[in-house]
Parts: structure tokens; sequence; C-alpha cells
């Protein structure tokens, strides 16, 4: 049996990795904690770290796919909007994590500051807006952002950012790490593979 090449095993690890957490975010989207006023939703998590480990192409699929099957499976019909915020959750981590010489725990925090700002305070509140007072209430955004979605996003933020930051280091030990070389480039896995072929002709 012909042994996989470091490029064939990281590719299929991206596709079966991806795919778990698209359907650990689905899985998600009817698992949050309900506080009365708001409830606490952990959607976040999976999109995120697919960015962090795997890059933004995965961490896009997983936002994006995640987010519409997801609400498709509740029974709802997907925002145009809100999608492209779960995304960006993904795509954003996976660009901060590409710059290589900063410590990861400050690559997280600016990828979750600027998640929060963009996607959680920004886009998704917009999209929120739209769906639940624009029409209703005749509340503005800047009204509704105040009262609804600053008192509670961040609080509910913070939850999901301390569970990844709790879950960063155990989680690259024990699933990651094991992905060969699947922060590398394809001309340094082939580097790599030519550089095992000369010493096995040796």
């Amino acid at each position: 049996m012909k042994k996989l090449s470091l490029k064939a095993k990281r590719r299929s690890l991206f596709i079966a990795y991806t795919a778990v957490l698209i359907a650990l975010n689905i899985a998600l989207k009817f698992c949050s904690i309900n506080l009365g006023t708001f409830s606490i939703s952990f959607a976040y998590i999976p999109c995120i770290l697919a960015g962090v480990f795997m890059g933004p192409l995965s961490g896009g699929m997983v936002g994006l796919l995640g987010d519409i099957l997801g609400t498709l499976a509740k029974g709802l019909a997907p925002s145009p909007l809100i999608p492209i915020s779960f995304m960006l959750m993904g795509v954003i981590p996976g660009l901060i994590f590409m710059i290589k010489k900063l410590h990861p725990y400050i690559k997280l925090t600016i990828s979750l500051v600027l998640v929060l700002c963009i996607c959680t305070m920004g886009i998704s509140s917009y999209a929120t807006w739209l769906l639940t007072s624009a029409g209703a209430s005749g509340k503005s955004f800047w009204a509704y952002w105040l009262i609804d979605r600053l008192p509670k996003q961040p609080a509910i933020f913070a939850i999901n950012s301390a569970i990844i930051f709790a879950l960063y280091y155990p989680i690259k030990k024990l699933i990651f790490d094991r992905m060969d070389n699947k922060l590398a480039t394809d001309s340094d896995i082939e580097k790599q593979e030519s550089m095992v072929t000369e010493n096995n002709e040796n």
C-alpha cells in the first residue's frame, strides 16, 4: 500500500477537522444557556479555533457553513449578514495567526478583540437590529446598540474567549500538533519530502 505523502495527509486532516468543526458549530446552535434576559451562545468557539489552527479558509468555512446549516436546522431562514459575520470570525484569527513572530496568546488576544469589534458588535449587531428592532419599535441602530447589545455581548464574548484561551494549548498538543507540518507551505513540504527521499537513498 502506497504511503500518503505529507501534503496528501495534511489535506485529508484539513478536510476532516473542518467537517468536525462545522458539525460542532451546528450542534452548539442548540446548546445556548438561557439566563432570562439574554442567552449565552458558544458558536464562536469552533469558528475561531478553525481559523487559529487551520487558517482563514477553514475558519471561514466553519463560520459560514456552520451558521447557515445550523440556522436551517433550527427551522429558520438565514440572515444575509450574520453568516458573513460568522465567516469573518474564522477568517480574522486565521490571518492574524499567519504572523510568525508574535506569541500565540498575543495573536489570540488581537484576534478576539478584532472579532468582538468587527463581527459581534459590528456586523452581527447591525444584522440583529435589522431583524428585530428596525421595523418593530422604530428604535435607531445606535439606541439598540447601546441599550441591547453593549451591556450583554461583550460579557458573552468574554466567556467564549476564556474558554478558547483555556482550550488553546490542550487542543494544540492533543490534536493539531499531530497534523504534520499543517502550517507549512506546499514548497516547505516538498523540500522535506525530497530530504526524506535523499536520506532513504543514502
